[in-house]
């Protein structure tokens, strides 16, 4: 939601869009700031035990989000606290990425052990989006991707690699045109474009397999 609110302050000039990206973020802040393990941040607040209480899981996906929209609203305000909270985010991710190009998800409820049960390509993928892989390490990570979440015409959420997921796929494709692999994306959209949508033209979740 936060980047959201800058892309449209970017694009408006208004600094109404500028004041709700701040206030989100003040908010993660204030409420997901990691308490145990390492840096970064949580899942933030949860109903549990018949009250609002923290959690203390970290995700590799909400970290990522939080490194992106905080870097860039330290850039336009200048408030240093941004600047740290990307970094901390940032490292985060950076401890989640193993040498064999896998991503781990994030952690188990403690915030302390990695969750090495199950595998997200999103956990892959935004990474790389967000230009928090060393270039040492992407084509580990874009390579692992393919082959442990591959299927015919795109790519699954998970590694049961039983159907097309049609996010995951279009993210594929953009990771693939940023890195100048502009045909693969294309085939990508192409196949993804190429079969039925709902009456409005909004795009399945998956493929009905």
């Amino acid at each position: 939601v936060a980047l959201a609110f800058l892309h449209t302050h970017a694009a408006t000039a208004d600094p109404r869009w500028l004041g709700a990206a701040h206030t989100v973020m003040e908010w993660v802040l204030d409420a997901a700031t990691a308490r145990v393990g390492l840096p970064g941040f949580t899942g933030g607040l949860a109903w549990q035990n018949g009250a609002v209480e923290p959690v203390a899981w970290k995700s590799t996906e909400h970290n990522v989000d939080v490194a992106a929209a905080a870097a860039w609203l330290g850039q336009v305000t200048g408030d240093v606290r941004f600047v740290e909270a990307a970094a901390d985010a940032a490292f985060f991710v950076a401890t989640m990425q193993q040498d064999d190009g896998r991503v781990l998800v994030g952690t188990l409820g403690d915030g302390v052990t990695p969750n090495r049960e199950t595998l997200a390509l999103d956990a892959a993928l935004w990474p790389l989006l967000a230009g928090l892989v060393p270039d040492a390490r992407a084509d580990a990570v874009l390579s692992m991707a393919r082959s442990d979440f591959g299927v015919p015409g795109g790519v699954d959420y998970n590694s049961d690699r039983d159907g097309v997921w049609v996010e995951g796929t279009a993210q594929l494709a953009t990771v693939l045109g940023t890195r100048g692999d502009g045909d693969d994306a294309l085939e990508l959209l192409s196949d993804l474009m190429a079969h039925d949508r709902a009456e409005s033209g909004a795009l399945y979740a998956t493929r009905p397999d």
